[in-house]
């Protein structure tokens, strides 16, 4: 790949961002991953997508903070999405969670547009070895799906899903390949990437395909920049510029590390989230339309008093670590 340009990081103390709304209900345990349903025609009707392991349940909100639809889930883990994709011959926008039960599986819903409801499509669960996190990869030239379980113990195994007639979802392991303790994990479909955060080691690309090599390549280490141990949660954006980028979430500092996404792998800058302690899981969606949320809608978990989910304005964030242009 190309690299691209990046615009010269700021040098001085991460600026604090303060989020817009906040994600909360009584049944909130630890609210620690989320993805982004985008509405079809109306970007006002789009959710936000939340897993909490400790209330063993997966939450899903309208942008203004109300709780729509709660999924009594065991343990579920990290969370993500796909939308408007072709599996099996069918158009569908699919929600998938690793469960840590005392049998790991992986739940794999739909998401109804006009009931704006998931809906379970996966029986009674697929079947997978330990899981700690993980996210979905998707080849639309080939019309395939993964899901990337990432693990405390056993490395990253890779499943492939495939819907049947009916529109149910089975999985089978088509890779596992060893890494360090990780649970972040991000899907470039674009690129056919996956990024997974090694939590005291740094992040490493590997091929989507299951006829990559692995382990792949670490092409960010703790210390880099500051990024420091455990590294969490990790997200694609792109900047105003047009540049790709990741943002990883490193959590014994509390503060989000911003880089490009192709080799040299550059830093573009750091943020923090006002409120935003211990961050685990992040999401990123660059949605139009929404005056609140101006370039996309941010989304982090935190630590603090009763856990809730905090959404920033993605053009905020930037303007504080990228120059400003006269």
């Amino acid at each position: 790949m190309t690299a691209m340009l990046c615009e010269q990081a700021r040098a001085d103390e991460p600026n604090l961002i303060a989020p817009i709304q906040s994600l909360h209900n009584n049944l909130v345990g630890d609210q620690d991953d989320l993805c982004f349903w985008i509405h079809p025609s109306n970007a006002s009707l789009s959710l936000a997508i939340v897993s909490d392991k400790k209330a063993n349940r997966v939450f899903t909100y309208d942008l203004a903070g109300k709780l729509q639809q709660t999924i009594e889930l065991t343990k579920p883990g990290n969370i993500d999405i796909r939308q408007g994709i072709r599996l099996g011959g069918n158009n569908v926008d699919l929600v998938a969670v690793n469960s840590r039960g005392e049998v790991p599986s992986l739940r794999v819903f739909s998401m109804d547009s006009s009931s704006r409801l998931l809906i379970a499509i996966d029986g009674s669960g697929i079947p997978t070895r330990k899981n700690y996190g993980g996210c979905l990869g998707y080849d639309k030239q080939q019309e395939r799906l993964w899901f990337f379980c990432t693990s405390e113990t056993v490395g990253v195994t890779q499943y492939e899903l495939t819907m049947n007639a009916a529109r149910t979802i089975s999985g089978k392991e088509v890779r596992r390949w060893d890494l360090g303790k990780c649970e972040g994990a991000v899907g470039d479909d674009e690129a056919q990437q996956v990024f997974v955060t090694v939590e005291t080691e740094g992040v490493w690309c590997v091929g989507m395909s299951p006829d990559s090599g692995t382990p792949g390549q670490k092409i960010l280490a703790i210390g880099q920049h500051g990024m420091q141990a455990d590294l969490e949660g990790i997200t694609l954006a792109s900047l105003s510029s047009g540049t790709p980028v990741l943002i990883v979430s490193s959590q014994s500092i509390n503060q989000f590390f911003v880089f490009e996404r192709s080799s040299p792998w550059k830093h573009c800058g750091t943020f923090r989230i006002e409120g935003a302690s211990d961050t685990d899981g992040i999401d990123l969606v660059q949605i139009k339309g929404l005056a609140r949320f101006g370039g996309g809608i941010f989304g982090c978990h935190t630590s603090a008093v009763n856990h809730p989910v905090l959404l920033s304005a993605w053009d905020a964030i930037q303007k504080s670590f990228l120059p400003v242009t006269k």
